[in-house]
């Protein structure tokens, strides 16, 4: 689990979400734990920025779905915008 985790570390760069987010998805998400030790894992797969943006959702009930959606609204926009 700690090359897997290694290998799946997020640090907030938008172009790098989806892969993170399909990852995450596959290691924890869709996983039968529960609510409160899958967003113990979230912040375990983030790094700064990323991880200062949702940490405080953990003790929250709710606290996947909130810091999943707040990861989502910041940084899965599927495009980039180039000067």
């Amino acid at each position: 689990m700690i090359s897997l985790m290694c290998e799946s570390m997020f640090n907030g760069a938008p172009q790098q979400y989806p892969a993170f987010h399909q990852r995450f998805k596959q290691l924890v998400e869709t996983k039968p734990l529960g609510d409160a030790l899958k967003v113990t894992r979230l912040l375990q797969f983030l790094e700064r920025p990323a991880l200062l943006g949702v940490q405080r959702y953990e003790p929250l009930s709710g606290g996947l779905a909130k810091a999943l959606k707040a990861l989502e609204d910041r940084l899965g926009q599927p495009f980039q915008v180039e000067l």
